[in-house]
């Protein structure tokens, strides 16, 4: 019949273990591959270009929107300057004036017609761009996807292992002496979540602390053997754990 105060610490271990799984997998969870981090980092640069490319478009076509209406403005008051000249204003200050004033517009409405065009062949390259990447874009998600797929199946999966990890660890926590319990949470906490260790043998009748990998007093090796309370590891002052299925 199993010793109670052993059975004990074994079901502490194995809390121990379960506790370690759960940060592992969290971590690792977390983490995206270094293969897939490139992959991602190139399909957010294509879907930046995309992105960006019709941004510059939209701009380009705004640009033109109001060009051209800066034109259609510039021609009405060409046309109202006009209508007055024809309907027989002649000599003077303000006939001279109307006149060149006539050519400040032609000239603007010259220069304007000018950036339309420069802004529809900048236009007519971006669109060729843009359709380039449009083409491709299908692909590059397929690819994308494909890629990410199996991973995030693997991140399912994770969730699953540590919700099973933390329901079995809360479930061990219910068995456990409160003091004990306690007494291991407060060193775990000051000694990153590791607060037993198991006693590993080195040579015969010689054993040391697995943590910090300190030999063991044959005293306390003695003691560890018949203990009915924990007994501490004198250098790192984790609980020592001896599984008595291995031979020490």
């Amino acid at each position: 019949m199993a010793d109670p105060f052993s059975a004990s610490l074994d079901r502490l271990f194995k809390l121990q273990e379960l506790q370690i799984e759960i940060l592992s997998k969290a971590d690792l969870r977390s983490r995206t591959p270094e293969h897939l981090i490139h992959v991602e980092a190139a399909y957010q640069d294509f879907q930046r270009g995309v992105n960006e490319l019709l941004d510059k478009v939209a701009r380009s076509e705004a640009r033109r929107k109001a060009v051209n209406d800066e034109i259609a403005a510039l021609s009405q008051r060409q046309n109202k300057y006009q209508t007055q000249v024809a309907a027989g204003m002649k000599g003077g200050s303000a006939f001279y004036e109307i006149v060149d004033e006539i050519e400040n517009i032609k000239k603007m409405v010259r220069e304007k017609e000018d950036e339309v065009l420069a802004i529809e062949e900048t236009l007519a390259a971006d669109r060729a761009q843009l359709d380039g990447l449009r083409e491709k874009q299908p692909a590059e998600t397929a690819n994308y996807e494909e890629q990410m797929t199996g991973w995030r199946q693997e991140q399912a999966t994770m969730g699953d292992q540590i919700q099973r990890a933390r329901s079995e660890a809360d479930e061990i926590r219910k068995t456990i002496d409160k003091r004990l319990l306690a007494m291991f949470d407060r060193i775990a906490k000051n000694r990153n979540g590791i607060g037993m260790a198991k006693v590993v043998r080195v040579r015969t009748q010689t054993a040391a602390c697995s943590a910090c990998n300190v030999l063991l007093r044959p005293q306390l090796l003695s003691d560890l053997k018949l203990a009915r309370e924990t007994i501490s590891c004198e250098s790192c002052r984790r609980i020592l754990y001896w599984d008595k299925r291995e031979d020490l």
